[in-house]
């Protein structure tokens, strides 16, 4: 929960009273994986971290110089700073504020968090979603 206090106050109390299951994770203060889950697919309401990127970026309404993809970041961002020659504004790659203190998201993680979670709850998740996988060309789990 450190870091995270402005979300477990304005989400996580009402996620997790309405969305805990008897018996699960009784103890634990943040909702599950499995909670938000069930809070997106049934509320629809969603912050600008979890929105649909397509209601976000209007990919038809606004014109964009640089598309950059999180699968190719290095490359793609590489390409960015050269071309708009940022070089000299930009921190290190390397420098403290760049580093994510819990490490990469990998495949693994997601395996993860994703084990246990009923199908026909992914699948409302990819139905919220879809227009993102069809734009960034994503494949559904």
């Amino acid at each position: 929960m450190q870091g995270r206090e402005y979300y477990y106050r304005r989400f996580g109390r009402r996620i997790t009273l309405k969305y805990r299951q008897p018996g699960g994770n009784a103890t634990r203060l943040e909702p599950t994986f499995a909670e938000f889950l069930r809070f997106i697919a049934n509320e629809k309401y969603f912050d600008e971290h979890w929105a649909p990127y397509y209601r976000t970026c209007e990919p038809c309404a606004l014109h964009y110089d640089y598309i950059l993809k999180i699968e190719t970041l290095d490359r793609d961002q590489n390409f960015l700073i050269q071309d708009t020659k940022l070089s000299d504004y930009l921190y290190e790659v390397r420098h403290p504020r760049n580093i994510n203190p819990h490490g990469a998201t990998t495949r693994k993680i997601l395996d993860e968090y994703v084990t246990g979670i009923p199908r026909s709850l992914l699948d409302k998740i990819y139905k919220i979603y879809e227009n993102d996988y069809k734009l960034f060309n994503y494949s559904f789990i």
